[in-house]
């Protein structure tokens, strides 16, 4: 990796810290340059523009998310396995310093207005991680680990939701047990839905149970 390249990336993860506790709209080439003791020519040649640097930094962090949060889950088998993994490491990672600093969630708020390119990005980044529970319920109903009435686009509502709530109640309640709540109401949530070929096994793997053991003293 380049030295334009590393400075390029000690740029974004410096404007994400900003985005995620400031917000979007503080994130500015002379806010970066004084943070990093740089020139602002110096952080310019590397966006260009206020409007790319922001575009550039959400989608920083949809890597980020997804590196830490969908890619562990695809070496899981298809399915609830998958779904138990995927909302395992999401809860790990909202669970962490690095994660309560969440983009797609504290910058909601700034971003409700009308649509820009930012914003869309955002909004893009939301609707994968959906799809990417929705598509994981749909496998789990075809190879008959939930039953036929499980609605993927509802279960994925409702799983969601408790991700946002876990990040409330990490970030502002600052509720030690939040994660382990999370938890059970992920289980109990899935459980329901379970066809009766599983629910007297557990579907999910020892990779999910060990990710979610590293959450409890």
């Amino acid at each position: 990796m380049g030295k334009g390249t590393n400075t390029r990336a000690a740029i974004l993860e410096q404007a994400i810290h900003i985005a995620c506790h400031d917000g979007l709209e503080r994130v500015t080439i002379g806010s970066l340059a004084d943070q990093l003791g740089m020139s602002k020519s110096g952080v310019h040649v590397h966006f260009g523009s206020h409007a790319k640097l922001q575009l550039e930094v959400v989608k920083a962090y949809a890597c980020k998310f997804e590196a830490a949060v969908m890619l562990p889950a695809l070496s899981s088998p298809a399915g609830l396995p998958r779904l138990h993994t995927i909302l395992a490491h999401w809860i790990r990672h909202l669970s962490s310093a690095e994660g309560r600093d969440a983009l797609c969630i504290n910058c909601a708020a700034e971003l409700e207005g009308p649509a820009t390119e930012v914003r869309e990005e955002l909004v893009s980044l939301v609707r994968s991680s959906r799809a990417m529970l929705e598509t994981c319920v749909r496998q789990a109903v075809k190879l008959g680990q939930l039953a036929a009435n499980a609605d993927d686009c509802q279960l994925a509502h409702e799983l969601h939701g408790m991700m946002l709530l876990l990040h409330h109640d990490t970030r502002f309640m600052r509720q030690r047990e939040a994660a382990v709540r999370t938890d059970k109401a992920v289980r109990r949530l899935l459980e329901g839905f379970c066809s009766s070929a599983v629910k007297d096994s557990s579907p999910r793997s020892c990779e999910t149970q060990a990710v979610l053991a590293t959450l409890i003293d």
